[in-house]
């Protein structure tokens, strides 16, 4: 809707969708009154949006860094898994238990019997399908205009996102 109000390659359209996902981390805050890692990791993902927009020349440079943030996320799955310290074992910690796995004591059962080895895999693939998923978004936004990417690439996201979590319930 903003798009025609500014000139052909402005990236201020841009920057004013931003302002959806502010106001949601924003709620999510009050409701929750704490930040948790998934919050942290979305924080990180406006910031570094917000940063690839304003330092971008053009909205077409812009929409490609900001798809690169999948990777960035990706790689650090990856490496978390590489070093033995799997990213979604902590994050489950966190959701599951709160931080504190004796007072679940099933979940803490589960760790020490299959944890390590499951939250790896677990890791390892959401990582590598995010990787992957961050070059689809990078290929949709060097080939569809601007306006059509921002609305491919959510739904992409979305069904990223629900088939792994479908897979990882799955698991």
């Amino acid at each position: 809707m903003l798009q025609p109000r500014f000139p052909a390659d402005s990236v201020a359209p841009l920057l004013y969708a931003t302002i959806f996902p502010v106001i949601g981390f924003v709620l999510g805050l009050v409701r929750k009154g704490t930040v948790d890692a998934i919050a942290i990791v979305a924080l990180a993902g406006l910031v570094l949006h917000t940063l690839a927009t304003i330092l971008a020349r053009s909205i077409g440079i812009a929409l490609v860094v900001r798809s690169l943030d999948g990777a960035l996320i990706g790689l650090v799955l990856l490496i978390s898994a590489w070093i033995g310290h799997p990213l979604f074992l902590q994050l489950a910690n966190q959701a599951i238990a709160g931080g504190k796995l004796n007072h679940v004591p099933s979940f803490g059962r589960f760790v020490a019997t299959h944890g390590r080895r499951a939250f790896r895999t677990i890791t390892l693939v959401w990582g590598a399908v995010l990787v992957a998923m961050s070059g689809v978004h990078v290929v949709v936004a060097l080939r569809i205009p601007p306006a059509g990417f921002l609305l491919v690439s959510p739904v992409l996201g979305l069904a990223t996102a629900g088939g792994l979590l479908v897979w990882t319930a799955a698991t």
